[in-house]
Parts: C-alpha cells; sequence; structure tokens
C-alpha cells in the first residue's frame, strides 16, 4: 500500500475519533412539548412499581389513539379533546394531520417533577414512555418520529398530551 492511500484513510479515521464518537448520544425530543424526554439518570425517581399497576391503563390509551387515527381526523381531535389533561388547555390542532403511536412499554416509567411547558406539574402520577410515533395526510406518511411521551395517570384514568406537529 502507498503513501498515497494511507492519508485519506488517516484524515477520515481523525474525523470519526474526533467527532462520532465523542460523548454521549443526544436524548431523544418529547414529542409533544419539543423538549428533551424526561431527565436522564435523575437519581429521585420514584419506583417504577406504579408503572406496572397502570401499564395496562396506558396501553389502552394508546389503542384508542391508533383507533381514533384510524377512523381519521375529527375522531382523533375528539380523542384528544376527551383524554387530554384538565391542566393542559385546548390541545395542539394537528389541521389534517393524523398521528399513530407505538409506545416502548419496557421503557415505561415515572417521571415525578415534569412539568408540561408553561404549566406547573399535573395531579396524578407522570410517566414518560419511549414512542414511535408516525404522522399522516391522507393517508400518506409524511414523518416518522422517536421521541418520548408523558401521560399522567389519575383516578385509574389516563390523560396524554396531545403531540403538536412542528
Amino acid at each position: 500500500m502507498g503513501r498515497g492511500r494511507s492519508a485519506p484513510a488517516a484524515v477520515l479515521l481523525s474525523l470519526l475519533l474526533s467527532t462520532g464518537c465523542s460523548g454521549p448520544p443526544a436524548p431523544p425530543r418529547d414529542v409533544e412539548h419539543g423538549g428533551a424526554a424526561g431527565r436522564q439518570g435523575a437519581a429521585d425517581e420514584a419506583p417504577n412499581e406504579q408503572a406496572e399497576e397502570h401499564r395496562e391503563l396506558i396501553r389502552a390509551y394508546f389503542a384508542g389513539l391508533n383507533s381514533a387515527g384510524l377512523a381519521g381526523r375529527e375522531a382523533q381531535r375528539d380523542f384528544f379533546e376527551r383524554t387530554g389533561h384538565p391542566g393542559q388547555g385546548t390541545p395542539c390542532d394537528l389541521g389534517e394531520l393524523t398521528i399513530s403511536i407505538e409506545p416502548t412499554l419496557s421503557t415505561l416509567r415515572t417521571d415525578p417533577h415534569w412539568q408540561p411547558a408553561g404549566g406547573q406539574s399535573p395531579d396524578g402520577v407522570s410517566y414518560v414512555v419511549a414512542v414511535s410515533a408516525v404522522w399522516r395526510q391522507g393517508g400518506s406518511t409524511v414523518s416518522n418520529q422517536i421521541s418520548g411521551q408523558h401521560l399522567v395517570v389519575s383516578d385509574d384514568t389516563v390523560y396524554g398530551f396531545a403531540p403538536c406537529p412542528r
């Protein structure tokens, strides 16, 4: 191998070592508010026994959200109005879009100090879960996103925070 071939390889290796491999990856983006999804490594998080207790309620929430999305934008708008947290105010208007969200329930955990943007901590147990979201318009996929979704369970009712496309 001649000297001319090893110089580009050395430059490439140098770039990879100085950029792509430095530091941890960025946290996932929060679907509903554009912020980081939860606080990673918070030492004071509540035990996740509560997550196990509410897992089926949360699974049913996402099933209802996705069924409403399949029924169309009006049905999904009604779903978000019905299941939106009372402290959220008016849910985000998705316009012509619908969304389906598949949670990775193995990542479900309590997030006791979470607050919605511009709000205060909601009543109930706050959770964050990793999700895969697919935004559709007229049956065509316009965006895929992997992020975190916050939910609150209060009196055996799951409240969501309608995602807002940005």
